[in-house]
């Protein structure tokens, strides 16, 4: 019920969401109990999402770090530092998974994990499970053994950007028999014989396998651009080490470097990404879908968007201990994934029945909405939707404008969108069972 709630009227503080007084009280009881873990929340939102992968044959699990910068003036509840100590900013650090269908479209997030710094963290050398790197390999662990016990016909390939570029990380996914796709953050050795030569040289001696393509969108510090890139692979005998220990370690990979060719645009730096991959790469459709596996990396960052400040509004959250913050940040990461996960099926998969995603009640709400604000000029046909024409309705009773330069509906008016649909399925449901 409380899931509910938050899907239909998202928002981070709880008295925003729950308008009655006592499902209010409910909320605060459920979030700020000691008898209710923390984990016990993010174990049932990940179990349901290994639940919903079972049909898939394999999975996309993106790995993310980020954090949510949460008031606390009185440094009286709890949160740690975030930042650099002169950014004064306080809250938690998340370790975040966000599960995929192999054509990018969200499912949900089958593990997560949440920590506070200390103020001032011990200097020099740490072992290897007193680092903050060590959560990274937890959510391998967790996101492994749920789908082992849930979904074990599922396979699962992590992908992950620079921060993941560690060795002791990629050791722990080939242990647990998992794929990765996994971007560089510098430039490693390959074994060549007795001697070690740098991987970027060798690389430039391999003639492309593929170009392509491939829209950027907007980020921070970067505009939105196409861009050509010529993709070369591969397959090495890349060396890992660990420089707190000296230990070596060797494993065969595959290489793709992308690097965009021509001048990029003025101001904008050339688009080079260096990924290493488990999978083999025998032709250029191989290489290029390492590349795709990559690129989708970026919907946890639309994701996470979505889930602090956007829709879901994460960071306004005004809880008063880092388990009740933990337990409503969670709920709020599922509900965040729905809405992009509609998203992106209305635009990946848009001739999908609405059905597939919208409970009957649901269209039926969004039909009777629609009809009553519909153009003067529009027909709406009768019969089951498509994913794309009940996402476009929603994000029309969000208040989405279709102008000529306007993109797809975003997450903000589907969001609002949904919750008209929502109360008006509840209103609907109630008049039914009075019948």
């Amino acid at each position: 019920m409380l899931m509910a709630e938050a899907a239909a009227r998202p928002a981070g503080r709880i008295s925003e969401v729950f308008s009655s007084p006592a499902r209010r009280q409910a909320a605060y009881d459920f979030v700020e109990h000691r008898g209710v873990n923390s984990d016990t929340v993010v174990d049932a939102i990940g179990d349901a999402c290994a639940r919903d992968c079972r049909p898939e044959g394999s999975v996309l699990v993106v790995l993310d770090g980020t954090s949510l910068r949460l008031p606390d003036l009185q440094r009286a509840k709890g949160f740690g530092q975030l930042g650099t100590y002169q950014y004064d900013a306080r809250g938690l650090k998340v370790l975040n998974t966000l599960a995929l269908t192999t054509e990018g479209i969200p499912v949900g997030v089958p593990a997560q994990r949440y920590w506070t710094r200390s103020e001032r963290a011990r200097r020099g050398y740490r072992s290897a499970n007193e680092r903050e790197s060590m959560h990274w390999r937890d959510a391998v662990d967790d996101v492994s053994a749920r789908f082992g016990r849930l979904a074990p016909r599922t396979a699962l390939h992590f992908v992950a950007d620079r921060e993941a570029d560690a060795w002791l990380l990629m050791r722990h996914v080939l242990e647990h028999q998992h794929d990765f796709t996994i971007r560089a953050r510098g430039t490693r050795k390959v074994q060549v014989g007795r001697r070690r030569i740098a991987l970027q040289p060798k690389l430039l001696q391999q003639p492309p396998v593929a170009r392509l393509w491939l829209h950027l969108p907007a980020r921070c510090g970067r505009s939105e651009r196409e861009v050509r890139l010529e993709l070369r692979a591969a397959r090495v005998p890349l060396v890992m080490r660990d420089k707190h220990v000296h230990e070596r370690y060797t494993r065969e990979l595959t290489v793709v470097w992308a690097r965009e060719s021509g001048r990029p645009p003025y101001g904008e730096k050339r688009i080079e990404w260096l990924l290493y991959t488990t999978v083999l790469v025998r032709t250029a459709r191989d290489a290029c879908a390492v590349l795709q596996r990559y690129t989708y990396r970026w919907r946890i960052e639309e994701m996470h968007r979505t889930w602090k400040s956007g829709v879901c509004r994460a960071e306004e959250m005004q809880l008063r201990t880092v388990e009740a913050a933990t337990k409503w940040a969670s709920m709020l990461s599922a509900v965040a994934t729905r809405v992009e996960r509609l998203k992106q099926l209305s635009r990946e998969q848009p001739e999908q029945p609405a059905s597939s995603e919208l409970s009957d009640i649901e269209i039926q709400a969004l039909l009777l909405l629609k009809n009553e604000e519909k153009k003067k000029n529009e027909t709406i046909p009768d019969g089951i939707p498509t994913i794309a024409q009940a996402i476009r309705w929603i994000a029309d009773l969000g208040g989405y404008v279709a102008g000529k330069s306007s993109g797809p509906p975003g997450s903000t008016v589907i969001a609002r969108g949904l919750e008209r649909v929502t109360w008006s399925a509840k209103v609907i449901r109630a008049l039914e069972t009075k019948r």
